[in-house]
């Protein structure tokens, strides 16, 4: 079995970055404007795109709604193959990645601000780490930030008042009730506001003291779509927000290697249900002592961190998607998964499991729709990072029955989930036939999301139905 480490880094001159850019945040922290797609193999672009037009040429001539489907009969592993072969980051992990790099961006003076604003595309985690500040220690991993505060509480958590519909005067007297002479955090702007006439004052009154630096100390996280709305409100401000890296082959590799031998040293082996090419190990670093081991490797994990827009929960979704037990022509009747090597492999390197190629599966579709209903609530639950019911009706002035039957529909087709307020979606290893169980149980104060696997068809769909869509 393959005992080595993943490689660390995409390049030499981010290695010298001096921005944190440990296995659980891989490339660290970047400036907005820094921000590139990953591409994907031309193979796969001409496939992908071939693919998606035949689909909607197939979808506007049945008028069915697709949800998602895996084109292959192989077998899916099971939750406990999955929580151990493709979990997410630690919370706690993850989030002081996230303290630790705010605080090199400071030490090295990349933040002339006192509030460091942190920007990402949905499913990048970011909300869910912040949320977890408070537990985190101040600079645990620096010793510089050891000498100035050891093992001293990060931030304080600032949560939205219940009621957004203020005026400019209770929204300046709200955040004057807040501490914010320590360091705060926010870990979702989107929380503070409601696309509304009386549902923008709190938001509005604690940009002008960032822009002031009149807010004290403090991080603030905000979906990518939150702020293509505040950025298009405030088109001269400068508040210079950051971003974590997005997920190229190299770093997605290292990420997704990393956290499946998160438990244990073992490396998992990952080879293609097709052809055998290896996915996982990745090619160790070669040493005087140890040559490098030959191994021909897919392009699985260029596509990947593409199709995904270089965003990690989408990826780990897709990820668990293509995950397979074993190949059909090796199994056998009672055998066990990975027991017998094939013929082209190394006898010590039997899989742990396979991997399918990415257009074996149909990822859900937006349904056909001639209205413009399924639009608007796909926009409002992107620019609010999820809705209640309530919430959808004060946003969209939709009435019943139309919002619920926008609603249904987009469930029934796993564009969307609903879960409990506070449940970040990035990591979820719900099933979609879970999530649809969910949505005949939930109250009407749970908050409906868009899926993972649902974005990137909702994205491009907003783009063409010509709704604003963020940057990334």
């Amino acid at each position: 079995m393959a005992k080595h480490k993943p490689k660390q880094g995409d390049s030499e001159s981010e290695k010298n970055s001096g921005v944190n850019n440990s296995s659980v945040l891989p490339g660290g922290l970047i400036p907005v404007e820094k921000w590139a797609r990953a591409e994907a193999s031309v193979k796969r672009s001409v496939t992908g795109s071939l693919t998606h037009w035949v689909g909607q040429l197939k979808a506007t001539i049945s008028r069915q709604e697709q949800a998602f489907e895996s084109l292959d009969d192989l077998p899916e592993l099971n939750d406990k193959q999955l929580h151990r072969m493709a979990p997410g980051p630690d919370r706690k992990d993850h989030a002081q990645a996230f303290v630790d790099a705010v605080l090199v961006l400071r030490e090295q003076g990349h933040c002339r601000r006192p509030v460091v604003l942190l920007v990402a595309p949905p499913f990048s985690g970011v909300s869910r780490a912040l949320r977890y500040f408070p537990e985190c220690s101040l600079g645990s991993n620096t010793e510089s930030a050891q000498a100035i505060a050891p093992a001293t509480s990060a931030y304080h958590l600032i949560l939205p008042p219940d009621n957004l519909l203020m005026s400019e005067d209770a929204a300046r007297e709200w955040w004057q009730q807040q501490p914010l002479d320590r360091p705060w955090v926010i870990s979702e702007l989107a929380a503070f506001w409601r696309r509304h006439g009386s549902g923008l004052a709190l938001v509005q009154e604690l940009l002008r003291r960032v822009a002031q630096n009149s807010a004290g100390e403090g991080v603030i996280g905000c979906s990518s779509w939150c702020w293509q709305f505040w950025s298009s409100y405030y088109p001269d401000a400068q508040f210079a927000p950051w971003m974590p890296a997005p997920m190229t082959t190299e770093r997605l590799g290292a990420w997704l290697q990393q956290q499946a031998c998160h438990n244990h040293d073992e490396v998992p082996v990952v080879r293609m249900a097709t052809d055998g090419l290896y996915v996982l190990p990745l090619e160790p670093e070669e040493t005087d002592d140890e040559p490098r081991k030959k191994r021909k490797h897919s392009d699985l994990l260029r596509n990947l961190a593409a199709d995904s827009r270089g965003i990690p929960g989408i990826a780990l979704s897709i990820w668990r998607r293509v995950l397979r037990a074993r190949p059909e022509a090796d199994a056998e009747d009672g055998e066990e998964d990975g027991d017998e090597p094939t013929s082209n492999q190394h006898p010590e390197e039997s899989p742990h499991c396979w991997v399918v190629p990415l257009d074996k599966l149909s990822l859900p579709a937006i349904p056909i729709s001639s209205e413009r209903n399924l639009g608007l609530v796909l926009h409002a639950l992107l620019i609010h990072d999820g809705l209640n019911i309530a919430g959808l009706k004060l946003v969209t002035s939709m009435p019943e029955p139309d919002l619920s039957l926008a609603l249904a529909r987009l469930s029934r087709a796993d564009i969307i989930g609903c879960d409990p307020p506070g449940q970040d979606a990035a990591f979820d290893l719900r099933r979609p036939a879970q999530q649809s169980a969910a949505y005949q149980e939930m109250s009407p104060d749970a908050f409906w999301r868009v899926a993972p696997l649902g974005y990137p068809s909702v994205r491009r769909h907003l783009q063409n139905w010509g709704f604003p869509v963020d940057s990334f």
